[in-house]
């Protein structure tokens, strides 16, 4: 389990380790990327028997500036919980197909032997969303089927809930979080993360690329996007701007905010629409639920 480093500003090595230049040289070994100053939001192995710790940072480190920006701001709210999502993405969202087309009503639900428990009430949830937007903007509906709909919308957003939490528990390691968290509390010059092996280091890489916003205690992930034309945008991210998430047409969280300690049971996910498309939002804190049922912005 390597303990990857990323410091908040360029440091020498000296300043991170004294002068024990057996620890230099163990601290070197562990990494892909030159030691005698250490780059800020770089990542890098701290001193130990980390026997992967060369390859997880060059893994990570090939990660274009924004996508690891995006990375250590996740860390930054998320902590621990960073490797979780990651492989909570890998798992469920990397390779789901959404439909990107919110005016319509009838689009086709894979099978339900395609699908697992979380990434069907997703969808079935995106479907009463998607409905509820185009019959609450026509005058001739009912107020009467319109609460309908929204009530199926919160019914929905419920059990993908629930389906959530089943997954993230799954995922989410239980024990030593308290001693990890104490362990990089003594490297007080930048943040850090536990990485097993490079297995792990490269779902952290896919789920970075994903990432889209980070801020007040969510992230915001692309969703229903081909592979071909999602690792297209990654290679022209630099120029790539995603529609702030104050635009989002369909759903928005609310007072969302930022709580360093944290467990899974106080992280929520939700879907909103932007002009970018879908993108899943997974938020923390006792207010990240957002609402019982996303209710439709104008």
């Amino acid at each position: 389990m390597a303990e990857i480093f990323f410091p908040f500003q360029s440091l020498l090595a000296q300043e991170l380790l004294g002068s024990d230049t057996a620890k230099f040289t163990h601290f070197s070994r562990n990494n892909a990327l030159a030691c005698n100053k250490l780059m800020a939001n770089f990542p890098y192995c701290l001193p130990g028997d980390y026997p992967a710790g060369r390859e997880v940072t060059e893994t990570i480190s090939r990660l274009p500036i924004k996508t690891r920006e995006h990375l250590i701001r996740t860390i930054d709210t998320f902590g621990e919980f960073t490797s979780s999502l990651a492989e909570f993405y890998c798992k469920n969202l990397a390779s789901l197909s959404v439909s990107t087309d919110d005016q319509q009503i009838g689009y086709k639900i894979p099978a339900r032997t395609s699908a697992n428990d979380f990434q069907f009430a997703l969808l079935r949830y995106q479907q009463a969303l998607t409905v509820l937007k185009q019959y609450q903007q026509d005058d001739r509906v009912s107020e009467q089927k319109k609460a309908e709909l929204k009530h199926q919308v919160k019914v929905r957003y419920e059990l993908l809930q629930r389906r959530y939490q089943d997954e993230i528990k799954d995922i989410t390691p239980a024990a030593q979080r308290q001693k990890r968290s104490q362990r990089f509390s003594q490297w007080r010059p930048g943040r850090g993360l536990f990485i097993a092996d490079n297995k792990q280091a490269e779902q952290i890489v896919q789920f970075a690329h994903a990432l889209r916003y980070v801020g007040k205690g969510i992230v915001t992930l692309d969703t229903g996007r081909g592979l071909h034309e999602k690792y297209n945008l990654i290679k022209h991210e630099e120029s790539h701007q995603l529609a702030p998430l104050k635009d989002s047409r369909l759903g928005h969280p609310w007072g969302v905010y930022s709580q360093p300690k944290f467990s899974a049971k106080s992280t929520a996910v939700g879907l909103g629409y932007t002009p970018a498309g879908w993108v899943m939002l997974i938020g923390v804190g006792a207010a990240a639920r957002f609402t019982a049922a996303y209710f439709l912005t104008q």
